[in-house]
């Protein structure tokens, strides 16, 4: 009787000379493209995820005017796409680049999927129920798409994979012969259709991310002025801008605020919407106009001064994430929040500084739709704007799509009183913050816009200023833009009213309206956003809250954002010079 001996070298060797090492090699041969392609396409989702990437992409989609599904959807099919071209560049396999090209684009939507399915559901007959042959139907027009998606890029990535087979033959051709010869023009052409790629390839995205006219500026940042210059010597050096005749339209004759002489709601009217009647106010001022081109201003709202330059830091900033308690039932998921800290932060251990709340979006948004975090550094240590401490806190939550900043009303979510019994104490303990409404903002685009006047008007005595970019203010809007956002408010029309930030503001006592301060930033002539511009700027005029108005033909877009982000902040930092925020040092 013998014992097989000997290490895995010789075993293997024992293996191949009976045959059965070539007869294994042949079985699994035809398996061997099936497992590259789900390894590719592993990493790949992999990075799509885990790098912001999926996100970064999510988000600009959204704010060019996709709802949160749609983006989703976008999204997974973009990654479908992304991950067959890779396969058909690697392999020349039809089957692997279309199996897990599809598989990718339909994991990656298995989410969203998910959760519109648990919401329609939950929704009940508030919204129709769950038809099930439509939820069939929808599944399957996903699946089509992802096929279809899948095959068109490994379709179009089959001519790019035969150049760069030329390519690499012409090289070694090249490399074998000792003059050069035609064989160099096909890799002179790959070479350079890749340079005019990686020059060009950036432009496009600042055109798709920013405006087709984005790297037209010669300015790098592209921005309008911000205050230039001192007031006239007949105007109070405190203030900006004293013309009480100034005129509400923008220069090119389009009305941005109704008259003042209009007459306000009745009591009656007013307390019908099932808040509180509003107390007697006094005839606001007309507005005037502002620092920047076009834009209108409160009178006497604003200071020149700028103390902060006497003290203007220099360095560099830093940012990061911290893991924050999730605000929905149940105990699955988390949330974060996006912590900015300005330069100077941690050398003048001393200084206390302003906090802006983004909300509802994290910063990946606003550094990839406007690099914010270099622009405001750079507006800070060139002593433009006083240093600042920003927060981004993401508001989604796997119980609504839209979670409109508030608490749902089925008491399933509490965005709100998270924002107020947990992120404002948590900034206030840890970082060296001005602990007064006075000096905290809140901040958002689009559905952003809502929640910064949400926020503002729901809690005055803790947010003094709101800076609102394409915003709308009545709960439950309904248009083309929010669809869905009637859901977090239980479509229970009572409670969308006293949720409504531009119903709000009568209710606020007039010692605290005294105190706030609202921006508005949209494109007056667009009929959702340019509508509630003018009707929240109305409000606003006739319950004396002050304002400034930012008129912008660029509308909804990130390309705005990055234009009047400068003038807005200047605005809101000229308003707590006013309220004497900064003190005497700034």
């Amino acid at each position: 009787m013998t014992t097989e001996s000997g290490g895995p070298a010789m075993r293997w060797g024992r293996l191949a000379r009976s045959g059965r090492l070539g007869t294994l090699v042949a079985r699994t041969k035809p398996f061997a493209p099936y497992a590259f392609a789900l390894l590719l396409a592993v990493l790949i989702s992999a990075f799509w995820r885990f790098s912001d990437t999926r996100l970064g992409f999510h988000g600009t989609l959204i704010d060019m005017g996709f709802d949160p599904g749609r983006a989703e959807l976008l999204a997974a099919l973009t990654l479908g796409a992304l991950t067959a071209g890779a396969i058909e560049l690697s392999l020349d396999r039809l089957g692997p680049a279309m199996m897990f090209g599809t598989f990718a684009a339909l994991a990656d939507d298995a989410g969203a999927f998910r959760k519109d399915t648990i919401t329609t559901m939950e929704g009940g007959a508030a919204v129709g129920g769950l038809d099930r042959i439509g939820w069939v139907e929808t599944g399957l027009a996903i699946f089509l798409a992802s096929v279809v998606v899948a095959w068109a890029a490994m379709t179009v990535s089959r001519p790019v994979r035969a150049w760069a087979v030329r390519t690499k033959n012409a090289v070694v051709e090249i490399g074998h012969s000792r003059r050069p010869s035609r064989s160099i023009a096909i890799p002179a052409s790959w070479l350079g259709a890749l340079l005019v790629f990686v020059v060009l390839g950036p432009v496009l995205g600042s055109l798709l991310n920013y405006g087709t006219d984005s790297v037209m500026h010669s300015s790098e940042l592209g921005q309008t002025g911000l205050f230039g210059g001192g007031p006239n010597s007949s105007t109070d050096p405190a203030d900006i801008g004293e013309s009480p005749s100034a005129s509400l339209s923008t220069s090119a004759g389009a009305q941005v605020a109704g008259s003042t002489s209009s007459a306000s709601p009745s009591a009656s009217s007013m307390s019908s919407s099932g808040l509180p009647t509003p107390e007697p106010t006094p005839m606001p001022k007309p507005l005037i106009d502002g620092p920047a081109p076009g834009s209108k201003v409160t009178p006497h709202a604003l200071s020149t001064a700028t103390p902060w330059k006497a003290n203007v830091p220099s360095g560099k900033a830093r940012w990061y994430t911290e893991e924050m308690p999730h605000y929905w039932e149940g105990d699955t998921g988390r949330n974060a929040m996006d912590v900015y800290l300005p330069p100077g932060y941690d050398s003048d251990t001393l200084r206390r500084y302003p906090v802006i709340y983004e909300v509802p979006y994290n910063s990946n948004m606003w550094t990839g739709g406007m690099d914010f975090f270099s622009v405001l550094t750079s507006l800070i240590t060139s002593g433009e704007l006083p240093p600042m401490i920003v927060i981004f806190v993401w508001a989604d939550s796997p119980m609504y799509r839209d979670t409109e900043c508030s608490n749902s009303y089925d008491g399933k979510m509490w965005f709100e009183k998270y924002m107020v019994e947990t992120v404002i104490p948590r900034v206030d303990g840890e970082y060296r913050t001005i602990r007064t409404p006075l000096a905290r903002t809140t901040m958002g685009a689009s559905k952003g816009g809502y929640c910064a006047a949400s926020l503002l008007t729901h809690h005055p005595e803790l947010f003094g200023s709101a800076i609102s970019f394409s915003g709308y203010y009545t709960a439950a809007a309904k248009s083309a833009q929010t669809a869905g956002t009637d859901l977090v408010f239980g479509q229970n029309l009572a409670y969308e009213k006293s949720q409504s930030p531009i119903r709000r503001l009568a209710t606020i006592p007039a010692a605290e309206r005294d105190m706030m301060f609202v921006v508005q930033c949209a494109n007056p002539d667009e009929d959702f956003y340019g509508a509630e511009m003018k009707a929240f700027s109305d409000e606003l005029m006739r319950t004396g809250v002050a304002q400034a108005l930012l008129p912008s033909k660029l509308g909804h877009s990130w390309d705005a954002q990055r234009q009047m982000i400068p003038v807005a902040l200047r605005l809101v930092a000229a308003r707590q010079v006013r309220l004497g925020v900064f003190g005497e040092a700034g």
